[in-house]
This record gives C-alpha cells, sequence and structure tokens, in this order.
C-alpha cells in the first residue's frame, strides 16, 4: 500500500525543480567526506528478496501509480511517499536529519548536479548490484552520479538541450532555424531591429544551469576531482570565456531579455510572444504546454546551435536520480527500489506518457512507445526522434559537478547574473567566480589546483 504524506504543489512548480536542478542554490555545502573509500566493493548485497517498509522523500506529484506497481511486483516492501519540499528545502531536511542521526529517508529523489554535494553520505550502490545495470545509463548520466567509481545514485531522467521556437514569429520575420550561434547572434539582431518588442530568448540570471551548460557545450570543464579532497577548478577556462564573449555583445545591445526565470514576467513573455524561443532542455516541452497552452501547435524543436558549422556537441541540463543515505534504515529494500525506479521499463514508459520525461536507459530510447511519439502541441513534430534523441548522444561525457554544487550555483547566480542585469563584464565576471569559489572550496578543507 502507500501511505503518502505530501504537500499540495503545481505541477510546473515541481517540474522545474525536479527536473532543471537548482535555480539558485541554498542549501548547506560539503566538506570533504572521510567516511567511507570510494574503492570497489567487496561483495555485493542480493537485494532480491527484501523486504519491509522503506520511505521515499519525492517531490514529482502523481507518481502514486509508479509506487503501485512497485508494491504489486514487491509485495514485501511498503512504500511511505513522501514530499520534504522540492530541491533545496528538502535538501536542507536531508542534511538535518543526518546530522542528528534519525529521521533520515530510504530513498532520495536528488537532482542530478546535486549527487556529487553529498558524496559519501550516499551509498556506493555498486555494493547493492548497480554495476549490473551501469552499463544501460546513457553515459554522461551515469558519470554525473560517479564519483571515483563509486555509484552514489541512479539516473532516473536527464535533460538533453535544445531550442523550441514559435514557429510563426520566425516565419512572420523570415527567420530561419540557426545552425551555429553565429547564425543566432544575426537572427536576434535582425529580429530586434524588425520588432524591439520581441526578443529571440532570454537569458536569465538567476539560472546558473543554462550557464553553466551552454559554457559545456563550448568545452567548459570547471571542475575535476582528483581525490575526496583534491579538486581542479576552472571556473573561468576557455569554455566558460567563450560563452561570456558570446552572450555579452548580445545583451549589451538589448536583442537578448535578461528577465529572471519563473517569475509572472518571464511566463507572461513565453504567453504574449515577447520571447520567440527558448534555450532548454528535454523535459521543457512539456513545462511549457502548461504555460502557453493557447499557443498550441504553433511551437517547434530544433537541436541546439553550433560553435563552428559540421561540429555535433550538445549540453545537458537537468535530470534526476534515486539515491540511498548513508544512514538509511533499510538499505537492502531502499536500494532495491532506486534501481527498480531508476530502470524499469514499465517507469520509463509511464514518466515519457505523463511526466514527458527523457530516459536515462539507452534501450528505452529505441522505443517507438517513447521516441515516435507525435505531439500536438509541436504540430505534430515527433520532438523526441527529431531533437532530445540526437541530442542527448550528443552530450559529453566527461562533465563533472562540484562536491558544493548548490554554493556553485548561488555565486553564478549573484556573480554571472549580477553582470547580466548590471552591465558589467561577463569575462571579468567568470575571473571573480572563480576567485570566489577557489577561496570557499580551499576553507572548506579542498586541496586545489587551477588551470
Amino acid at each position: 500500500m502507500i501511505k503518502k504524506n505530501r504537500s499540495r504543489r503545481t505541477w510546473a512548480g515541481a517540474l522545474v525543480v525536479a527536473v532543471c536542478g537548482t535555480v539558485v542554490g541554498l542549501g548547506g555545502c560539503a566538506s570533504p567526506a572521510e567516511e567511507e573509500p570510494a574503492g570497489p566493493p567487496t561483495g555485493v548485497i542480493d537485494t532480491s528478496t527484501a523486504s519491509g517498509d522503506i520511505t521515499y522523500w519525492s517531490w514529482t506529484p502523481g507518481i502514486e501509480p509508479l509506487i503501485e506497481e512497485f508494491e504489486r511486483t514487491h509485495p514485501d516492501i511498503h512504500v511511505t511517499l513522501v514530499n520534504a519540499g522540492q530541491g533545496d528545502p528538502a535538501y536542507a531536511k536531508l542534511r538535518t536529519a543526518m546530522k542528528a542521526g534519525s529521521g533520515v529517508p530510504d530513498v532520495m529523489h536528488v537532482t542530478l548536479d546535486t549527487v556529487a554535494s553529498f558524496g559519501t553520505e550516499f551509498l556506493d550502490l555498486r555494493e547493492y548490484g548497480a554495476s549490473e545495470i551501469a552499463d544501460r545509463y546513457l553515459p554522461f548520466a551515469l558519470e554525473f552520479v560517479s564519483q571515483e567509481g563509486a555509484i552514489r545514485g541512479l539516473p532516473t531522467d536527464t535533460g538533453p538541450m535544445g531550442i523550441v521556437y514559435r514557429k510563426s514569429i520566425f516565419d512572420q520575420y523570415g527567420i530561419e532555424v540557426p545552425q551555429t550561434w553565429d547564425e543566432f547572434a544575426d537572427a536576434a539582431r535582425k529580429l530586434h531591429a524588425a520588432n524591439p518588442d520581441v526578443f529571440i530568448t532570454n537569458l536569465a540570471p538567476n539560472e546558473s544551469g543554462p550557464i553553466l551548460s551552454l559554457s559545456s557545450q563550448a568545452g567548459s570543464r570547471p571542475f575535476q576531482a582528483g581525490s575526496e579532497t583534491e579538486l581542479q577548478i576552472a571556473l573561468n577556462d576557455p569554455g566558460a570565456k567563450q560563452f561570456a564573449e558570446y552572450w555579452e555583445p548580445l545583451v549589451a545591445e538589448g536583442v537578448v531579455s535578461v528577465d529572471p526565470a519563473y517569475t509572472d514576467t518571464w511566463y507572461k513573455s513565453f504567453a504574449d510572444g515577447r520571447y520567440a524561443s527558448w534555450i532548454t532542455a528535454a523535459w521543457g516541452p512539456v513545462f511549457l504546454q502548461g504555460i502557453v497552452a493557447d499557443t498550441a501547435g504553433d511551437w517547434r524543436a530544433a537541436l541546439l546551435p553550433q560553435w563552428e558549422a559540421g561540429q555535433n556537441i550538445s549540453a545537458n541540463f537537468g535530470g534526476s536520480a534515486a539515491a540511498v543515505p548513508r544512514l538509511a534504515p533499510n538499505k537492502p529494500a531502499a536500494a532495491e527500489f532506486a534501481k527498480w525506479y531508476a530502470s524499469a521499463e514499465f517507469v520509463a514508459k509511464w514518466r515519457a506518457e505523463n511526466k514527458e520525461t527523457f530516459p536515462a536507459i539507452k534501450a528505452y530510447l529505441e522505443d517507438p512507445e517513447i521516441v515516435d511519439r507525435e505531439s500536438a502541441f509541436f504540430g505534430g513534430q515527433q520532438v523526441v526522434k527529431d531533437v532530445f534523441l540526437p541530442s542527448s548522444q550528443m552530450v559529453p561525457a566527461d562533465y563533472q559537478f562540484s562536491p558544493f554544487q548548490d554554493y556553485v550555483s548561488a555565486q553564478i547566480s549573484a556573480i554571472i547574473g549580477g553582470a547580466l542585469t548590471q552591465g558589467g563584464s561577463l569575462t571579468e565576471a567568470f575571473d571573480t567566480l572563480q576567485e570566489t569559489v577557489v577561496q570557499y572550496a580551499t576553507d572548506q578543507g579542498y586541496t586545489v589546483t587551477t588551470r
């Protein structure tokens, strides 16, 4: 049976945090962990006969059918579903419970970019058989939840990026879908010159995810862990500088808006056609449908523009994982649930149909029921097949997040976001960001190298 303890949330609000991660990070940050070595496990615990009660903290609304199916196929395990908050509030409660040593959930819904922040506070699921399914995941998704070989969570969905745009606006002003970022800049200037009330897109100053993701497409690799206490930081590397040098003039010229995301102005600008496109991820379409339903059929999706013609490089923005805290009361049953929730065909198809999230399992991206689905909102376009499936195959698998990503996200919003809204130099802002994060990491006890 399902035991529920859920606060009321809007679907749009829950989706934003569930798949796109922290907008402005507020949670506590992790110091180098010492509790557990990251070497390969010496034995694997069989979870197939696990039993008992477990608690799952998740803010994704409407997932009761998934819990019911798990309990049907695992009659000896009973799940209590708890909404402990969305994103940072949930992480803060988890850290409080961990510190107290009680009240820790068995399984935790966590965004992909936050897994590293908990480090060894999450179990290495290789000890519970996760290695047997590890090769089923998209390489970049598995990289996001791995630390020195340890698997600290199992990906449930991902966010390969693309552009969604209003076809009628592009057609009205003779805008071709940009294939390169140079073409995108030309289109931005052409569109705004033709209609000063319309912007080709909005670059939100309070959303760190797209800034990091688009920088990664340009080659930025801001973090590289050497060990649990060694960290290489390069937030102002050439990829980040390329991002800065590209967007700074567009913002200065006023041809790209810089409104904060998830505000009334932001929502209204999509509905009114003030934004002609949105640089987003595979979860974007279902979110968009909830705020601009009156424009259904007018939207289309396309791959990200490339820095150089002929390249095939994309980026990921968002996604979630199921993790098992080190202090989970029922670890075997929790691990069995996490493995099922993050790999079962039933879950992947249900989520694709009901939430339109993008699977993290490679095999499900060959399933016609998922890939060939036509979207009425996108004028009958097969957006997964045309855009987000190929995008997922172009996401580099060598990107790492920091062990204190919530702090980094907050600093990006404050420093880079501040430069966007106040007209400062983005290049200098990335240098300031680098200095700030290096100092923080050093203060936290990490041995930091830079490049």
